[in-house]
C-alpha cells in the first residue's frame, strides 16, 4: 500500500486494491473435488489479471534500489567473460555427415555428439518433414492442460480462456518453426472442442453450432477461438515470408540451399524448416510484389515481373545480352584494341 501512494494513487484505489487482497480465498482440489476454504495472507487471488501489474510495480522498485547500490559502490556486479562457450553445454549434431567428420569437429571444438531427434526450447529438433512422432508429446502436453477436473471448476466462458490463452499460445510457439500434420491438428480440435462443450476432453456432446462458426471473431458472433488448420497455415506463411526477407544468417544458409540463381531448385530438401514453409510459396509469392531498392535482390531477366520471366518470353534478347557479357569480358581480358571487334559490341548493344 506504501508502494501504491508513493506512485500517487488515491486512497479510494488503494483500499479496492486492499479489499482484493484481504478478501481471497483458496480451497485444496482432493480427488478432483474442492476441500476447504482458508484466507490469504499474501497477494491475489490464483489468475487475477492484477498479479503481473502489482509486480511490474514492486520490480520496478527492487530495480532502482539495485541500480543505486551499484553506483554508490555498496553492490559490486557479476561480471561474465565475453564470447566464452561451455563445451560441457555445448553439442553438434550433424545430418549426413561421416563419422570420420564428425570426430573431426568433435576434437577441434571439443563439443559433444549428440543425436536426433532432440528437443531445444520445448521445440523438438529432427531431420526431415514433420511427422506426428515427432510432435506428439507437445500435443499430449496440450491435451493434460484440458484436465478433467479443472472443465469441472471452470466455468463455460473459463474454458474458452484457458483454450485462447494457454492451448494456442503453446501451438504458436512450435508451429513457428515446423507445418503440424493435418491429422494431429484435427485431434487437438476435436479434444479442444469437447472440453469447451462438455468440460472433458474425452466426451463429446451434441451440439447445434458449427465449429468453423465458433472460430469465427466475436464481432461475427463467434467464440473469438482460431483455428488450428489456419493458424498453422498463417505460421508457415510468416516462416516463408521469413526465409526471403530476413537478413538474419539462418535465413542466408537456408537459402542457399533451396535457391539456384534466385531459382527455387527443383531437387528434393531434407529439411524440416523449409518442408514446412514450402507449402505457402505459391501463395506467398502471388500476393508479394516488388519494391525497387538498390537492385541488388532483384533479377530483371529471370524474375516473375508480368506473369513468366522476361528471358523465356523473349530469349533472343536475352542471347544477345548474353553474348554481349562475353564479348567484353573477352575484351577485358586479352585487351584488345581491335576496331572491328568493338564495333561488332556497340553494335549488338545497340539492337538490344
Amino acid at each position: 500500500m506504501k508502494l501504491l501512494k508513493q506512485y500517487g494513487f488515491n486512497s479510494t484505489f488503494c483500499n479496492w486494491i486492499l479489499c482484493i487482497l484481504k478478501s481471497a480465498f483458496l480451497s485444496i482440489s482432493v480427488n478432483g473435488s474442492a476441500k476447504g476454504y482458508f484466507n490469504c495472507t499474501n497477494g491475489v487471488r490464483q489468475g487475477d489479471p492484477l498479479s503481473p501489474l502489482l509486480f511490474c510495480l514492486a520490480e520496478d522498485v527492487l530495480s532502482r534500489h539495485i541500480s543505486n547500490l551499484v553506483l554508490s559502490g555498496q553492490l559490486e556486479t557479476i561480471k561474465a567473460p565475453n564470447n566464452v562457450i561451455n563445451c560441457a553445454k555445448s553439442s553438434i549434431f550433424g545430418g549426413a555427415m561421416s563419422s570420420s567428420r564428425m570426430s573431426i569437429l568433435k576434437d577441434f571444438s571439443d563439443f559433444m555428439a549428440g543425436l536426433l531427434p532432440v528437443t531445444y526450447l520445448s521445440v523438438p529438433l529432427f531431420k526431415g518433414r514433420p511427422k506426428v512422432l515427432h510432435l506428439q508429446p507437445i500435443a499430449d502436453k496440450i491435451i493434460s492442460k484440458l484436465a478433467s477436473w479443472k472443465g469441472a471448476l471452470l466455468s463455460f466462458a473459463g474454458r474458452i480462456e484457458l483454450v485462447k490463452s494457454t492451448i494456442q499460445s503453446m501451438l504458436t510457439h512450435s508451429m513457428s518453426v515446423y507445418s503440424w500434420p493435418t491429422s494431429l491438428l484435427r485431434d487437438l480440435e476435436g479434444a479442444s472442442r469437447n472440453f469447451i462443450w462438455s468440460g472433458d476432453t474425452a466426451k463429446r456432446k451434441i451440439v447445434t453450432v458449427d465449429w468453423k462458426n465458433i472460430c469465427k471473431p466475436i464481432s461475427k458472433g463467434g467464440l473469438g477461438i482460431r483455428s488450428f488448420l489456419g493458424l498453422n497455415e498463417a505460421t508457415n506463411l510468416r516462416l516463408c515470408w521469413d526465409i526471403f526477407n530476413s537478413k538474419e544468417a539462418w535465413t542466408y544458409i537456408l537459402k542457399q540451399r533451396i535457391l539456384k540463381h534466385n531459382r527455387l531448385r527443383k531437387s528434393h530438401l531434407f529439411s524440416s524448416l523449409w518442408t514446412s514453409a514450402k507449402s505457402e510459396h505459391t501463395t506467398f509469392i502471388d500476393n508479394s510484389v516488388w519494391q525497387l531498392g538498390n537492385g541488388e535482390d532483384i533479377s530483371f531477366w529471370f524474375d516473375h515481373w508480368c506473369g513468366s520471366p522476361l528471358f523465356l518470353d523473349s530469349p533472343s534478347p536475352m542471347n544477345r545480352l548474353i553474348m554481349l557479357r562475353n564479348l567484353i569480358k573477352f575484351v577485358v581480358i586479352i585487351k584488345s584494341s581491335n576496331s572491328k571487334l568493338l564495333n561488332a559490341i556497340v553494335a549488338i548493344k545497340t539492337t538490344i
